[in-house]
């Protein structure tokens, strides 16, 4: 009878073992992942890094990553199918500031509170980011641009990819620091701004030089500045925007991973560590400066900060561009 009852305490412990968190995480994962991008197929250089991670990932896992572009309303359908999906690690949002600018631009309008509804795990790479303008618009500098938007008042179109966006932001703020008034153009992703920016229907576009590389490559976009800090080691003789106008500052911003509330936390640091693995591999980085990358990869704790520091930033810089819901 005693070596029975060991025997069913035994069984009890290891069964509550495999049901914790920990116990979880190690037989995780045993089925397909899927990454949910709030972009469309082929949308910039997001796109791209979610499938050669998930290549990368799987390789290790044996198990599948399935990239599913879920695009629109400015990520908040890709953001309500992640939010409300089980918080078992078979569902990750790979995203970009967006979702907190939405958060604050649309004031509880949205199916999810990016606050409370997301568990950040880690955030991939810092997307250096560039102010392009078409090869046949005759202007070389940010100067020269703004100098012509003052003679065409509402006349020059610059894009975003969508109202809220975080380069619909950033395009305010430069409206504003420059004293000019040029029009936005909502877009849902980078594909159809570059198309508009090669034909001439919109004049300037603010985004990340992975997104605008073959065009930039081919020289049929120009780049006027970076919107960085400092120089982007890759176009060092591209200046900052900051050069320029000493009052501009562009918010932070990442191509991250988030999962679901409540996911635990076991499960999201052997997530990270995998990204963290891939995204630090000598090959990979070389990869990284090429598309205008720069490698982050930090833990669930330190994204976790950095992710909700973000909404304090973005709520001043929303004010201070005085964007509006339309």
């Amino acid at each position: 009878m005693g070596r029975l009852i060991r025997a069913v305490r035994a069984g009890a412990i290891a069964a509550s073992l495999l049901l914790s968190p920990a116990g979880l995480a190690q037989s995780w994962p045993a089925k397909p992942i899927r990454v949910v991008l709030p972009f469309p197929p082929g949308g910039g250089g997001i796109d791209v890094m979610a499938r050669l991670i998930g290549q990368k990932v799987t390789e290790t896992y044996g198990q599948p990553v399935i990239v599913e572009n879920r695009s629109g309303a400015s990520g908040a359908i890709a953001g309500e199918f992640v939010a409300r999906s089980a918080p078992d690690g078979y569902t990750f949002f790979f995203t970009t500031p967006g979702i907190i600018v939405n958060s604050i631009f649309m004031g509880g309008k949205l199916p999810y509170d990016a606050l409370k509804d997301f568990t950040p795990v880690t955030a991939v790479v810092e997307p250096v980011t560039c102010m392009v303008v078409s090869a046949t618009l005759p202007v070389n500098s940010v100067r020269e641009l703004v100098e012509l938007a003052k003679k065409n008042p509402d006349k020059l179109f610059y894009a975003s990819n969508g109202i809220a966006s975080f380069f619909h932001l950033v395009g305010e703020l430069f409206n504003q620091t420059a004293g000019i008034s040029m029009v936005h153009v909502p877009y849902k992703g980078a594909p159809p701004v570059v198309q508009d920016l090669l034909t001439g229907r919109i004049h300037m576009a603010m985004n990340s030089i992975s997104s605008m590389s073959p065009q930039l490559r081919a020289g049929k976009l120009k780049v006027l500045s970076v919107l960085e800090g400092s120089r982007f080691r890759g176009m060092s003789d591209v200046p900052t925007l900051g050069e320029t106008y000493a009052g501009f500052e562009k918010p932070a911003s990442w191509w991250a991973f988030l999962g679901p509330a409540g996911l635990p936390a076991p499960i999201a640091t052997r997530w990270q560590g995998e990204v963290a693995k891939v995204v630090h591999a000598p090959d990979f980085q070389k990869s990284l400066e090429q598309e205008g990358l720069t490698p982050i990869a930090n833990t669930p704790e330190q994204f976790a900060s950095m992710y909700r520091a973000g909404f304090d930033v973005y709520a001043r810089a929303y004010k201070t561009a005085g964007i509006k819901p339309e």
